[in-house]
Order: structure tokens, then sequence, then C-alpha cells
């Protein structure tokens, strides 16, 4: 990923959250790769850069864990 582009989405979600923890994935593929012929993606991530690998991680794997959850009755959130 181009330094530039890392640079300013850290400074972008750190002015929002401060110097909490994050992990951010996305698909930075350009969009030419995505319709092309052959579709490809790349998957990147972003995390501030002082943070622990294992914070890093956790933030995934909590992140997986939400996703296969199923909302109980009464549940709103």
């Amino acid at each position: 990923m181009e330094e530039d582009l890392e640079q300013r989405l850290r400074t972008a979600i750190e002015a929002v959250i401060g110097t909490a923890p994050y992990a951010l994935c996305f698909d930075g593929s350009p969009i030419e790769d995505i319709l092309g012929d052959d579709p490809a993606t790349t998957i990147q991530t972003v995390q501030p850069l002082r943070q622990a690998t294992y914070t890093t991680r956790g933030l995934f794997e909590a992140g997986c864990d939400i996703l296969t959850c199923e909302l109980r009755e009464g549940d709103d959130e």
C-alpha cells in the first residue's frame, strides 16, 4: 500500500477515535482490476504504528466473532 494512503487513513481514524486501538481491513483494488476479465482483490490493513500485533489480531478475531453471532430476542444492537 502506498505510504501516503496508509498515513492519511491513520490520521483520519485517529482524529475521530484518538489513541484507542483499531484495525481497518479494506479492499484496495483498483476498479480496473475488479471489473477486468480476471477479477482480483487486494485486501489491505491499517493499524496504529505502535500497536501490538496481538491487539490487531484480537480486533480482527472479535470482528469475525461478531459476524457469526445471532441476535437474541430483545437485542437491538
